[in-house]
């Protein structure tokens, strides 16, 4: 997470396609700057089917479906496996994903429902198939800069998983180191994908590709709020706020100080803003120790 650093590429043209390799349509050169950049489109355009019979969110929950799926044959007890049969599972991705190029979010995602269910399905999704592509083994952490490299083509814009959490689900709010700097520029046409009001839930709905995160689940725009409360109190409930009996403290998960400037400055601020998330039993075991100190669980980013 704190590797998820946004980039935005200038005068790109891009780089000739290498036959069957859908990774080099996404390789573009920057001309200003007479060098190629690191930022690699994972779907292919030219595999782009008409979307406009099929109801978007869809479009990203059929990709993520597929992900899974893939993920499920490739992993093993010590992580993923790296081979031919992996290859063609990433290349078969992208040509799924394909079909986001032909989408027109100002027109498919106007409704904050169907766009939050859409960009959760896609996150998730990117993050499966760039560990793939990448080769990850263990953990994503093996990659520099896996978080700004990764990318998909949805209609006429880039997005990485920076944009499309920080920039996009977050409400363009900024990347975690650069509190102060949103992920999407004043001049960038991308801030109008910007979903508002920002709901915090989505942080226990993105899975970074470790074990730590919150689980990969199915969102759909009908059941959105219902599906992300879930999310939210499952997480809580399975080690995000939980109390050690033997050292007598409160654990909660890193996550809520990584993001501090969505859940509270302070631990007992972060605590206090998921309460409402926790059992009533839960609930009461907190306030009873509401003196005793709290800390950060420790993250583990295995690939799970």
């Amino acid at each position: 997470m704190w590797e998820r650093i946004g980039a935005t590429i200038t005068n790109q043209v891009p780089s000739p396609r290498r036959g069957g390799d859908h990774v080099a349509s996404g390789l573009f050169f920057d001309a200003k700057k007479e060098r190629m950049t690191t930022i690699l489109i994972l779907n292919d355009p030219s595999e782009s089917t008409n979307t406009s019979q099929r109801v978007p969110h869809k479009v990203a929950a059929d990709l993520l479906d597929r992900a899974r799926e893939a993920k499920a044959e490739a992993i093993d007890d010590d992580g993923l496996r790296c081979g031919p049969e992996t290859e063609r599972s990433a290349s078969k991705l992208g040509t799924m994903a394909g079909a986001l190029a032909s989408l027109h979010p100002r027109e498919h995602l106007s409704d904050p429902k169907v766009a939050t269910a859409f960009w959760l399905n896609l996150y998730n999704a990117l993050v499966i198939h760039a560990a793939l592509h990448f080769r990850v083994r263990r953990s994503v952490r093996e990659v520099k800069g896996f978080f700004s490299r990764a990318a998909y083509r949805v209609g006429d814009h880039l997005l990485s998983l920076n944009d499309i959490e920080h920039g996009v689900l977050r409400a363009n709010r900024g990347h975690p180191l650069r509190i102060l700097v949103p992920q999407f520029m004043p001049w960038d046409a991308k801030r109008s994908l910007a979903i508002r009001p920002f709901d915090r839930r989505i942080h226990f709905a993105l899975n970074c590709g470790a074990a730590s995160c919150p689980p990969v689940r199915h969102y759909t725009a009908g059941d959105v709020n219902a599906e992300l409360e879930l999310a939210s109190r499952s997480f809580v409930a399975s080690g995000g706020v939980r109390i050690d009996d033997e050292r007598g403290d409160i654990v909660i998960s890193r996550l809520l100080g990584w993001y501090a400037r969505d859940f509270g400055w302070t631990r007992r601020r972060q605590l206090s803003s998921v309460e409402e998330f926790l059992d009533d039993r839960m609930r009461d075991d907190v306030r009873r120790a509401a003196s005793v100190a709290i800390r950060y669980d420790e993250y583990d980013w295995t690939i799970a």
